[in-house]
């Protein structure tokens, strides 16, 4: 016996498929390329899961910015630290007034913030780069939305403006690739070019990547990483596709960056399911 199975499969399912006799096989393509495009109703359900992304982003954003700041560094509210669980409470409640919910939230600053994958935990500092990712499932039809946005308490360092000015151009310059019938490799290259012009470099060093380490974007829906992929592999994008673009920067020493929207794909460009403000220092 013999199962296809997509490439974000649970490894602990196929290991017990495996130990019952069935031959398991990773997809080199996606098993269901009828969902890259979106239905109209289908857009409707990623926009109310995006929604909710945007209204609890803001919520975020004004529990940081509505703290002190410490002689110390730390972030104070009412006395006490404010840490990234707290912010990660504040959207949890949000999500769930909007029948959503979102495992794995990122609220990541200062050194946490240069893995963008890092969930983040405990106090936050000012003057320091706090990434924040939000990816709402609905509770009722199982769509998702994600959405990122990077914010700094009180006064950014040169250095932080610096990324985040070329991290908001690098976008820029991806979105203006975006239209049906554009290949999702030179939506990606768009970006990358970007950072070289601004001469942010992307390097391995001990196994361990510093610049634009991850794709530009990739398919939101049912799944919350589905075709297509915004990355060095080949593909068109079609109208009615629900894509991400999600450049970021990461450099130890001095943080992380990252901006993400998720936007529908036209005949002669994009739009936003829903627009969210962009504002770094807070």
């Amino acid at each position: 016996r013999r199962v296809v199975v997509p490439g974000m499969f649970p490894h602990g399912v196929a290991a017990r498929l495996q130990k019952k006799g069935v031959r398991v096989t990773v997809a080199k393509a996606p098993l269901f390329p009828e969902r890259a495009v979106k239905r109209p109703d289908e857009l409707r359900q990623i926009k109310e899961s995006q929604q909710a992304a945007v209204i609890a982003m803001r919520a975020a954003i004004h529990r940081i910015a509505e703290t002190e700041i410490a002689p110390n560094g730390y972030l104070v509210l009412k006395g006490r630290k404010v840490t990234a669980e707290e912010v990660r409470r504040v959207i949890t409640r949000v999500l769930v007034d909007h029948d959503c919910f979102s495992e794995e939230t990122i609220v990541a600053g200062g050194k946490q913030a240069v893995d963008p994958h890092e969930v983040g935990a405990g106090p936050l500092r000012a003057h320091e780069a706090i990434v924040i990712d939000i990816f709402p499932r609905h509770l009722r039809h199982g769509y998702w939305g994600d959405l990122t946005r990077t914010v700094v308490r009180g006064q950014a360092p040169a250095s932080l403006r610096t990324m985040y000015q070329a991290v908001k151009a690098a976008q820029t310059a991806a979105l203006n690739r975006v239209r049906a019938g554009a290949r999702t490799d030179r939506v990606h290259r768009a970006a990358v070019a970007e950072f070289e012009k601004s001469g942010f470099k992307t390097e391995v060093e001990a196994g361990k990547g510093s610049g634009f380490v991850h794709s530009t974007g990739h398919g939101v829906g049912l799944a919350i990483h589905e075709a297509p992929s915004l990355g060095m592999a080949k593909g068109r994008l079609k109208s009615g596709m629900a894509v991400t673009i999600e450049p970021g920067l990461y450099y130890p020493g001095i943080g992380g960056i990252r901006i993400e929207d998720t936007v529908v794909v036209t005949p002669t460009g994009w739009r936003y399911l829903v627009p969210c403000e962009k504002k770094f220092e807070v």
